[in-house]
């Protein structure tokens, strides 16, 4: 079905927008964590926001993946990937609600020739 490509294809890119904004970013999110956390050691704070962007990015890439690859969508697979992936908030909101929509759509539709 094309249009599991496409949304494979999308997440992906929310994927890459995401690891890309955390690496152009690292200067300022260290000098933020530094001024909110303790100054003398916001290294706990930094790995927070570090592991949880991490999440965020592996979550759009084994949704990308399973949209692109699996034969039949199963909600139990979608489901929590989508709302990960949807964390990150603004557009990835669609997006989370296009996957889940698509797979209900998918499990809902009728068979027939």
């Amino acid at each position: 079905m094309p249009l599991r490509n496409v949304l494979g294809i999308i997440v992906f890119g929310h994927a890459a927008f995401v690891a890309i904004q955390l690496a152009s970013n690292f200067d300022d999110l260290k000098q933020s964590t530094a001024a909110f956390a303790a100054p003398e050691d916001p290294f706990w704070f930094l790995s927070g926001l570090i592991v949880f962007n991490a999440l965020i990015v592996i979550a759009a890439v084994s949704l990308g993946t399973y949209l692109m690859g699996a034969k039949d969508l199963k909600v139990v697979y979608v489901l929590p990937l989508a709302i990960v992936a949807m964390l990150y908030g603004g557009y990835s909101l669609a997006i989370a609600a296009g996957a889940f929509g698509l797979c209900l759509l998918e499990r809902y539709q009728s068979n027939e020739i």
